[in-house]
């Protein structure tokens, strides 16, 4: 391991220590990162990475893989409907 793995292994169980207190502190997420002067975004962002990491996708070397994978975290697609059936729009009259 190189100085920066070692700093983000480090950071890393930084944050999964504030995760596990935040989620059973019985506070919202919003209050408990108040009260600890931490960006709700940034502790999600964390989260996410501790959640990954626990799951094994984060065993890949280079923050451009987790990254990527990060990115389709936040954009999941599920098809529900086959292509090529076509899709009809209706009216609410027609509903009621």
């Amino acid at each position: 391991m190189d100085v920066c793995e070692v700093r983000r292994a480090a950071k890393l169980a930084e944050w999964r220590q504030r995760v596990c207190e935040c989620r059973s502190s019985g506070q919202t997420v919003r209050s408990w990162c108040e009260e600890h002067h931490i960006a709700s975004k940034t502790y999600y962002r964390w989260e996410r990475l501790c959640v990954l990491q626990a799951s094994g996708e984060g065993a890949q070397k280079g923050s451009a893989g987790l990254a990527h994978r990060l990115g389709r975290l936040h954009s999941p697609v599920r098809v529900l409907q086959p292509p090529s059936d076509p899709v009809r729009m209706m009216d609410t009259k027609e509903i009621a």
